[in-house]
């Protein structure tokens, strides 16, 4: 069975119900047009909707049996909105359900596909592809640019704000979630706020000149992938900030975004690893690696085993310390890139000890220990936790680093 089919199984029938529902409604509206309205309204709020919300900036296609795909067509204004409510209905069918998290992209494309298939011969799937470069650009927004910024600088390049933009909750800040701008010829703005994460998304004639033009206007990054941009915006260059009170201040933050990790931040999480894998504080870097092997990031399984291990005499870490973080990092590395743990030598009876340190260390990554037993768990558990979290005495030339 696979993924989709398992949560399909998990959910029941709900989501396929709502947008056949909001579907019967418009008889009139081709396959394609229907396609373009889900998408328009996924669009309106994708960080509320989807457990991965940069997803929503991928533009989904019909695939047909034959090899053959087809893009969206028109959204149908009356079909949109009742597509959005279907949206939130099915997102709400998925927190509610033991699964207890909202659907991903690629499972309410494969609903919608299952209720269009009775109406479109051959159809097999509906995937979303991310845009090519020249197509979407995109620019990740510094806390600096706040929403009335953004707006001052997409409207000075003489696009219009279209009117579908979905507010916040009260109480909170009151900027949207999502809005977009729009000018004749095609050319579109799109900003979103998933999760800590923000971003502008360009489209049409000149999107990469208009995409610079506002990133150099809102001191935001350029970047075809929204993960490494919010990471560049975020990454810490200064060696003068290696374990001052700052360092302090983003291990501590990083600590706290590994733990309260889930689908739904995921783009901001990722970003503060990639960060923190070049930090000058080597507690954020180890910290970093750690939590790549945790997490199971492949895509930064080779940033975690290049990132610097402290050298021993430093900071209160001794030779074994310095041993230890080297065998944490090759753990990480092998855990997130999905390898066996490992342990070469010419020498069998310690390539056999190696392979049982990292068998140990792919266990404690996988679950921490409760209380540290060894000097390598002692420091995973520091790193993750802090002092209070290796629930046993710490080395006296630890105070240097631990808080």
């Amino acid at each position: 069975m696979g993924w989709w089919a398992e949560a399909a199984g998990t959910i029941g029938d709900g989501p396929a119900d709502r947008f056949a529902a909001a579907i019967g409604a418009f008889p009139g509206v081709s396959p394609a047009d229907v396609m373009a309205s889900f998408v328009a309204a996924l669009r309106r709020n994708p960080s509320n909707f989807l457990a991965d919300p940069v997803a929503a900036a991928g533009v989904p296609r019909l695939f047909f049996a034959d090899g053959s795909s087809r893009e969206a067509g028109a959204p149908d204004a009356g079909l949109v909105e009742a597509a959005f409510d279907a949206v939130e209905a099915a997102t709400l069918d998925y927190l509610d359900s033991p699964l207890a998290r909202r659907p991903l992209a690629a499972e309410l494309w494969a609903t919608l596909a299952f209720v269009l298939r009775p109406r479109v011969a051959g159809l097999d799937r509906i995937a979303g592809e991310t845009p090519v470069t020249g197509g979407d650009c995109r620019v990740v927004l510094p806390d600096t640019a706040g929403f009335a910024r953004v707006e001052d600088a997409v409207v000075a390049a003489e696009l219009v704000r279209d009117g579908d933009a979905v507010t916040r909750a009260v109480g909170s800040s009151g900027a949207p979630d999502f809005a977009s701008w729009s000018a004749a010829g095609g050319r579109e703005v799109d900003y979103h706020d998933a999760d800590g994460a923000r971003w502008l998304a360009v489209r049409g004639p000149g999107a990469a000149a208009l995409a610079q033009s506002l990133a150099a206007a809102l001191g935001g990054a350029e970047a075809g992938d929204p993960v490494a941009a919010l990471a560049a915006v975020v990454t810490v260059r200064s060696r003068d900030a290696a374990l001052g009170a700052m360092g302090r201040l983003r291990w501590q933050s990083l600590r706290a975004a590994v733990a309260a990790a889930v689908p739904e931040n995921a783009v901001a999480v990722t970003a503060l690893l990639m960060a923190g894998l070049a930090d000058p504080d080597w507690r954020v870097r180890m910290t970093a690696v750690i939590a790549v092997g945790r997490l199971r990031l492949a895509g930064l399984a080779v940033g975690a085993l290049a990132a610097p291990v402290p050298a021993a005499g430093r900071d209160g870490l001794g030779q074994e310390d310095r041993r230890m973080l080297l065998a944490l990092a090759r753990a990480a590395h092998d855990r997130a890139a999905g390898l066996v743990p490992g342990g070469e030598s010419p020498d069998p009876a310690v390539a056999e000890r190696r392979r049982a340190l990292q068998a140990a260390l792919h266990a404690a990554l996988e679950r921490l220990p409760a209380r540290a037993t060894n000097r390598a768990e002692a420091l995973l558990l520091g790193l993750i936790g802090g002092r209070a979290a290796i629930g046993a005495k710490v080395p006296g030339q630890w105070a240097a680093w631990l808080d």
